[in-house]
Formats: C-alpha cells, sequence, structure tokens
C-alpha cells in the first residue's frame, strides 16, 4: 500500500478522534501559528484561517476544486481594504521600507546587527530541519520566518519591474554638412536613455572593450573610436580608460561597461577593483576590505577623436545600471556589500557605510542619505546597499553632482521611468520601492510587496498611474503535516512554479492581478504595449501570453501561443507585429540553437506566428563531433540590431566547431564568429547574408548602421558594409 492509500483509508475511516476534530485543530492553529510580519500587507487572519481549512479539509475528506486555464481575477478587494485602513501618508510611511533616512550610523550598525541575528537563527533552525526527523514538537517552520507555505488562495504580494529607455544621442559639434541618420540604443522607455557599449553620433564610432594588459598583468578597459564616412575609416584612435583615483594610484583593474554619448560628453561607466593589502594601507585608507576594494566609476570625456577627461566620480560597489531622465539628470546605480558581520567594527563606519565621492575628495556618506528599511530586513552575514547619485549634465561639457542617496539592505533589479526609479529585492517575495527622481531629487515615495521574483526590467511597466509587474513564484510544496506525522506517513516535497502579472497605483498598493499561468514554467520575457502584456514561460515550450491590462483591477488573459523554444527577448517590431529572440528547441525542450520569430499581435485574442528563422547546432553524442551555435544575444538584447525604419535585423552568432577526423583519430577545433543579416518581409524572414568577421579571441558583438552602410564591430576590428550589395568596403584593426 502506497502513502497515497494509506491517506485515502485514514481519510475515510468515520471515527475521528476528538483532539483531531476541526474545532480542536482551529484552536490549536490560533494559538500557535506564527504571524508572518510583511511590508505593507496583512496577512495573519487569512493564514491562520487557511490552516485551519487545511486541517479541515484533511479531517473531513473535503475537495477543493480550483479554476484553470485562462484564469482572471480581481484582486482590488484585499487592496482597498488595506488602504482603507491607512488614512494618511504618514501612516505609509510608517510601515513602507526607505520612507526615512538614518538618525545616526549606529541606526545602520543594529540594522546589521539584526540581519546577523536573524540569518543566525536561519542557519540554526535549517540545520535542525534538514538533519533529523520530523516531530510532533511543531519545530519545523515555526521557529523561522522563511517558512515553506503551500500557494495561498489570498492576494500575492507586489513586485516590480525593469527599466527601459529611450535614447536620442546629441551630435556634438559635427562638421556643417548633413549628419546621416543612424541608428542609436533601443530604450525601454520613451525619453529615457540607456547606456551601451557602442554609441555613434552620425561621425564618431565608440566602442567599449576589455582586455588584458600585458605590460600591467591585468584586466584593462579601451574606447576604441573611429571616424566613418561612407563605409570608409577616415581615422582611429585607441583610450586607456584606467581613472585616476587621487591618493591611491595603485588601481589594478578597471572594467567598463556601458556609455554614453551626450550634450558633448562621453560618459564611461564601470567598476574598478583594488587589491592591496589591507594591512598595509588600514591606517591610510581603513574602507578597505582585505580582498580588495570594488567602486563604481563615472568618467566624463570630450567628444572627437581625442578625447579629454573632464573628471571622474565613484560611489563604492558594483555597476549595477544607469540611466539618463527626460530632464537632463543621470542616476548611477551600484551594489555594495560590507565585510561579513563578524569583521566588522562599529566605530569603523567605513567598514559599513558606503563612500562616494570626486576622485581626491571621497568620503563617508551623511546618515541622513542612508534611507532604512523596515524590519523585514532579510537574514544576511552581509549588509547590501543600492547606492544612487545624480548628476546634472543641463550644461553641454559639464557634469555636477546633484543628490546621492543609499538603501540599507537592497540589491536588485531596476526600473526607471520619466519621473520614477523603481527599485526591487527578494526572491521568494520581492520588495518594491518607488522613488521620485524629478530634478535629479532621490526621494523615496512608496513601498510594497509581491510574491515572487522579477526577472529583468522588461518585466516591469509604468503606465497612466499604474505600476505593473510580472513574477516568477516558486516553492516547494509539502505534501503531509503533523497528522500524516503521527501515523508514520513520510512527507514528500515537490517543487512547483507559477507566474503572476501584477497591477499596483503609484503607493505601491495592489489593484489586480492574475496569476496560475505558465503552470511549472518561469518568466523568460515580457513586453509591456499600452494596455497589453505579452508574458514568455518557458519549460520545454515557449507559452506566449496575452494580457489585457485595461481594467487594472481585472487583467484577463486573452489568448495563449505555444511553439518551441523560447524569447528572452521581444520588442516591437511595427503595428500589430512583436519581434521575439532566444533560444530554439526541441519536442524535449532541449535547446538546439538561436531563433528568431515574429508574432502576429493586431489581434489580442488570437496570436499567431508569421515567421520564423532558426541558426542551429549540429552535433552528434555518437562520436562527440559537429558544431554548436550560440549568440550574445540571449544574454544581453543589445547585441542585437534592430531597424525597422531600415528593415534592418543583425544577430552576431558565434560557432564551435569539434569535427572528428576517422583517418587521424583526433578532434580539429575551430571557433569563430558571424552575423547573420535579415529582412522581414511578405509574412517571413529573409536571410540576406551571413558572414564571418572574427574568431573566438575577438567575436563580434555589435552592429550599428550609419547612412547607407553597416560597422560591425569587435574589440580588435571595425568592419564596413555596403547596406544594398553587403559587400565589405572597408575594416579598420586596432
Amino acid at each position: 500500500m502506497n502513502n497515497d492509500d494509506k491517506i485515502r483509508d485514514f481519510l475515510n475511516e468515520p471515527q475521528i478522534p476528538e483532539e483531531l476534530s476541526p474545532e480542536r485543530i482551529r484552536e490549536m492553529l490560533e494559538k500557535e501559528a506564527p504571524v508572518k510580519k510583511r511590508a505593507g500587507i496583512k496577512k495573519t487572519a487569512m493564514r491562520i484561517t487557511a490552516g485551519a481549512a487545511a486541517c479541515a479539509v484533511i479531517c473531513g475528506g473535503a475537495v477543493y476544486a480550483g479554476k484553470n486555464g485562462m484564469i482572471s481575477r480581481d484582486g482590488g478587494s484585499s487592496a482597498s481594504e488595506e488602504s482603507s485602513e491607512m488614512s494618511s501618508a504618514e501612516e505609509l510611511a510608517e510601515l513602507a521600507p526607505y520612507m526615512s533616512s538614518a538618525s545616526d550610523y549606529a541606526e545602520v550598525y543594529q540594522l546589521f546587527q539584526k540581519s546577523h541575528e536573524k540569518n543566525q537563527k536561519k542557519i540554526e533552525a535549517d540545520r535542525r530541519k534538514y538533519s533529523g526527523s520530523y516531530t510532533n514538537s511543531a519545530v519545523y517552520d515555526h521557529e523561522t520566518e522563511d517558512a515553506e507555505e503551500s500557494f495561498s488562495a489570498e492576494a500575492p504580494a507586489m513586485n516590480s519591474d525593469e527599466i527601459g529607455i529611450d535614447e536620442s544621442e546629441g551630435y556634438g559639434s559635427g562638421p556643417e554638412e548633413t549628419t546621416p541618420d543612424f541608428s542609436e540604443t533601443h530604450d525601454q522607455e520613451e525619453g529615457v536613455r540607456e547606456a551601451d557599449k557602442v554609441k555613434t553620433d552620425g561621425k564618431y564610432i565608440y566602442y567599449l572593450t576589455n582586455t588584458y594588459d600585458e605590460e600591467r598583468e591585468c584586466p584593462a578597459s579601451y574606447l576604441r573610436i573611429a571616424e566613418a564616412k561612407d563605409g570608409e575609416f577616415i581615422g582611429s584612435n585607441t583610450l586607456d580608460l584606467t581613472p585616476e583615483v587621487g591618493a591611491d594610484e595603485a588601481i589594478t583593474e578597471v572594467s567598463a561597461f556601458d556609455m554614453y554619448v551626450y550634450d558633448d560628453m562621453i560618459a564611461i561607466i564601470g567598476t574598478t577593483y583594488n587589491y592591496h593589502d589591507i594591512d598595509e594601507l588600514e591606517d591610510e585608507i581603513p574602507y578597505y576590505n582585505y580582498w580588495g576594494k570594488s567602486q563604481c566609476f563615472v568618467s566624463f570625456y570630450t567628444t572627437g577623436m581625442e578625447p579629454e577627461l573632464i573628471g571622474t566620480y565613484y560611489q563604492d560597489g558594483y555597476f549595477s545600471d544607469v540611466r539618463i531622465a527626460p530632464d537632463g539628470y543621470m542616476y548611477l546605480l551600484s551594489n555594495y556589500g560590507t565585510r561579513s558581520f563578524e569583521e566588522v567594527d562599529e566605530e569603523n563606519v567605513e567598514q559599513y557605510i558606503p563612500v562616494c565621492g570626486l576622485a581626491d575628495e571621497c568620503e563617508v556618506m551623511p546618515a541622513e542619505d542612508i534611507l532604512m528599511p523596515d524590519d523585514c530586513i532579510e537574514p544576511t552575514e552581509y549588509l547590501n546597499y543600492t547606492v544612487v547619485t545624480s548628476f546634472d549634465l543641463n550644461t553641454p561639457g559639464e557634469f555636477a553632482v546633484a543628490s546621492q542617496k543609499a538603501l540599507a539592505g537592497c540589491s536588485g533589479n531596476i526600473y526607471c521611468s520619466a519621473d520614477n526609479l523603481y527599485t526591487t529585492i527578494g526572491y521568494e517575495d520581492t520588495s518594491i520601492t518607488r522613488i521620485a527622481i524629478g530634478g535629479g531629487e532621490i526621494t523615496p515615495m512608496a513601498s510594497g510587496t509581491v510574491e515572487g521574483y522579477v526577472n529583468d526590467q522588461f518585466s516591469m511597466s509604468e503606465y497612466n498611474g499604474y505600476f505593473r509587474v510580472a513574477t516568477t513564484r516558486q516553492k516547494w510544496n509539502e505534501s503531509g503535516n503533523f497528522i500524516t506525522d503521527m501515523f508514520g506517513i513520510p512527507r514528500s516535497t515537490e517543487y512547483v512554479s507559477d507566474n503572476m502579472v501584477y497591477v499596483l497605483d503609484l503607493d505601491m498598493n495592489q489593484v489586480g492581478y492574475i496569476d496560475n499561468f505558465g503552470k511549472n514554467e518561469t518568466i523568460k520575457s515580457v513586453n509591456f504595449s499600452g494596455d497589453l502584456a505579452y508574458v514568455v514561460t518557458y519549460e520545454r515550450t515557449d507559452p506566449l501570453f496575452a494580457i489585457d491590462l485595461s481594467d487594472p483591477t481585472n487583467p484577463l488573459i486573452t489568448d495563449s501561443f505555444k511553439i518551441l523554444g523560447y524569447s528572452s527577448y521581444m520588442e516591437k517590431w511595427d503595428e500589430g507585429l512583436l519581434f521575439g529572440f532566444g533560444a530554439d528547441a526541441d519536442a524535449n525542450g532541449v535547446e538546439t540553437g538561436v531563433k528568431a520569430v515574429m508574432f502576429d499581435n493586431s489581434d489580442p485574442e488570437n496570436l499567431q506566428e508569421v515567421g520564423k528563422i532558426s541558426f542551429n547546432s549540429n552535433y552528434s553524442y555518437d562520436d562527440y563531433s559537429g558544431y554548436w551555435v550560440s549568440s550574445p544575444a540571449q544574454w544581453d538584447r543589445k547585441a542585437l540590431l534592430l531597424a525597422p525604419e531600415k528593415n534592418l535585423i543583425c544577430i552576431p552568432l558565434n560557432y564551435n566547431d569539434h569535427t572528428y577526423d576517422s583517418e587521424t583519430d583526433t578532434y580539429n577545433y575551430r571557433s569563430w564568429s558571424e552575423i547573420a543579416f535579415l529582412a522581414y518581409e511578405n509574412g517571413d524572414f529573409t536571410l540576406r547574408a551571413e558572414l564571418e568577421l572574427g574568431d573566438y579571441v575577438d567575436p563580434v558583438d555589435r552592429a550599428v548602421y550609419i547612412g547607407d552602410y553597416i560597422y560591425a564591430l569587435s574589440g580588435k576590428k571595425f568592419t564596413a558594409i555596403d547596406y544594398y550589395s553587403l559587400d565589405v568596403t572597408d575594416t579598420i584593426e586596432f
């Protein structure tokens, strides 16, 4: 007899012991059930009731019937009930994280200490939970705040969406002649500019590359510059981006990741790493960690063939993201982690408070610039921060620091609209904070929590006064409880997941939501377009869901469409057409290569595929011979050049060939990179050409166009290609 049979026989027994009656169980739960505090969301009564109901189901043999398939649920009631209890902004501020500044550094240290103590309790609870058998003492989940829960019938919590931006770069002081049209970085939100490793102003091409410096014996970053005209390179230059660092000039590594060309300036953004021995520097620079100092930086240069340094700003941590708002203010974000709590001295504030400033003016951030979370900080041994600094770029050729803030205990995805910056942190639950950014100010306005985690910036969107966010909820569901324990029936666990889209108002109150779609799949990409959301989930196939958000209180799935593989990125191609790019796969969910797909979304109730092209691997596991194909655009969507205005799609491809030679019984290895040039016409893709342009040491990973020429770019070589014939017209090597 298996476990299911045992439970079924038990449930069918006509006699139920008095101590196991629903009434007695309810009394016990009301006494012992823990109250799990969440920011801005009250759940306790519903959880206790749900627990009692679950026990009643077990004892009474009741049946729960759920809705499957296309599900819509009005989530507005719980939000309105909660908001009615908050009669003022002050009450909201008391509940929400990051609404108040630290009074002094001691308050930050106490936060760190509390997080450390929580972590120690969690470690001990996990040790007892997983090192022995379950008992009737109810030790399991009552002793930890991270208890495993089955999916709740209540409205899920709130989550966040990622940043997107629109960018039209300034030309600088170019020649009198007309500047040809040129490609720009695709921005998620109109007017909010995103950075990339390549920029062009129609005259110069700027490209960031990270390589190894043989002379200094460490990684280094360089800016490759080429002047291009009519498919020819007129000149070139390379700029060493190792920044000056004031008193300590021994920066050993620099990695530059992103840049802008804006108002006669080039802004280079990245991270510096210094691996000095802390014992040697403890007196002079006490905030160096023993493994080295990491600081995010932005260096401003003049434009042109010979850029000159204007100035460099530093802030603790690794570079996270950057945006330029429509009003000309840039917001730089870094993620900073301290030493472990056991290694921190409370009096030495440089060990747990971020340091920021110009190259020779770095100082510990004032306590009033440290924004504090509520009591729900995650258990951890390391205190994390999201550090945000704004810069005024409204004077051409100049920059000025406008404001700075650090969110203690926060690190995660961000999303930026024209007026607000949204930060997220969490996995099982995600905390979202809305920060107003008008005029360079960094002002926290509201916070809330949703269930699940956010995939990337495109999972979030602000539209018509609402914030929309798509999340994936993953948990271990446990079958059994203290009743089955009493009968000696072992517990079993099952990993389950589903997906959700929330709609929040700008006070971060839940207005509506929809959940339970893409069961046992995870979100791979999201595209918000007005009142519609398109969500791709994946396990073995690629379901594309169309979700109508026109009624924020009642989101509706209007259609779903399944194909093999999945899209890791989606972008509007034209009215009624949605471009997707990602991994191709077979019927078993095994990835076989990369693909581009076009969806007809002109009717959200009838999604259709209207074009697909694949670049698949040809590899045999019989003799371990053949080639694999991949694309950097699978993890970096900016590697794609999508230009509907020219009917041009450029996809960088990397090939790795391991060919078996039976005559010599050896393998021949070869790796190379290509760019595939596509057009979309008459309802399908056309492969115009596939040019081999680089090798595994120097792969091509970007392309731009200027006028009627395409420029394929790698760290050591630029290639000019005629748009019409796709013939190579010029090359330049660095």
